[in-house]
């Protein structure tokens, strides 16, 4: 048996020697200890990889952590894989019309869920207790590399529809999927390479939808204060309902209305509605007795 060439990666400014293709999760393993959250990444020269790829050269290594911005973005995208794949088995993928994730809510992002089902705090319970199961269980998460036609047919066949469109519209020839347990799905970013590293989240009902908590970027061991100004999502909402009413609610709308030469209309339409809106808010302004206009005067020509 052929042996392996052993390459040379330095950590830390200290050299290290490990065999070609060895798991980045692995070296990651042995530097563990040295930080106080895990590893869900590693900078390769500058370059990020993901936990699951090889050793294939002689490199200079970063860990990266929740605590840097990428870090803490690939646990946020890995949690929400985590709750849709939970959501899915929980409800029943026959009765899940869509499941969709709106925005950043005070340390949380908020979800709207529609389906043949009845959306409360019972049912956020069993997706959450089926999270930590799924948690516990180290289930990996996969990425494989297929043709864009078989992943938009994919999706399609799966009813995700607005993901098919969204793929539809893409230059390149492959794409990278990524499947849990059976649950395929596409994400512009990294992954964490299993689900035990997903341990820092709850679910709650909020407004018409839930949130997903997660933990903050300054403390990644904890889930972060949920105190969402009920002004800014009142505004998030408004602003989701504007776009529905042009059907481009998603980029995968967006992108069908410029390919039909919608364009120009779209932008028109969005003025339209924001000139109505700022007309709104100075009649708020001129109808209250509270607000009172004071003039400042400047100096006077004459110096006094």
């Amino acid at each position: 048996m052929e042996e392996k060439r052993m390459i040379k990666v330095t950590v830390d400014g200290a050299e290290y020697a490990y065999p070609q293709g060895t798991p980045y999760r692995t070296i990651a393993a042995d530097f563990q200890d040295r930080y106080p959250c895990d590893i869900l990444l590693v900078n390769r020269d500058g370059k990020l990889c993901e936990l699951h790829k090889v050793l294939d050269r002689d490199c200079a290594l970063r860990m990266v952590t929740a605590q840097d911005k990428p870090g803490i973005q690939t646990y946020e995208r890995s949690a929400v894989f985590l709750m849709l794949k939970a959501f899915y088995d929980v409800a029943g993928r026959e009765n899940v019309e869509r499941v969709s994730v709106e925005y950043s809510l005070s340390s949380a992002i908020f979800i709207l869920a529609k389906g043949g089902f009845m959306l409360d705090q019972a049912l956020l319970d069993r997706v959450e207790a089926r999270m930590r199961e799924l948690s516990a269980a180290a289930k990996p998460i996969e990425k494989q590399s297929i043709s864009t036609d078989d992943a938009v047919e994919l999706f399609r066949q799966a009813g995700l529809v607005h993901k098919a469109q969204l793929l539809s519209f893409r230059i390149n020839s492959r794409v990278n999927v990524y499947s849990l347990d059976g649950f395929v799905d596409y994400f512009y970013g990294y992954m964490v390479p299993d689900t035990s590293y997903i341990r820092c989240f709850g679910l709650e009902l909020y407004e018409n939808g839930f949130v997903l908590r997660l933990p903050t970027q300054r403390d990644p061991n904890r889930l972060g204060d949920f105190r969402p100004s009920h002004k800014v999502f009142q505004e998030l909402g408004q602003s989701t309902l504007r776009s529905r009413a042009l059907n481009a609610s998603n980029v995968a709308e967006l992108n069908t209305a410029i390919a039909q030469g919608g364009a120009t209309p779209l932008i028109l339409a969005h003025e339209a509605m924001m000139e109505k809106k700022i007309g709104d808010i100075a009649e708020e302004i001129a109808g209250r007795k509270d607000v009172r206009f004071v003039m400042i005067a400047g100096p006077s020509s004459s110096g006094k």
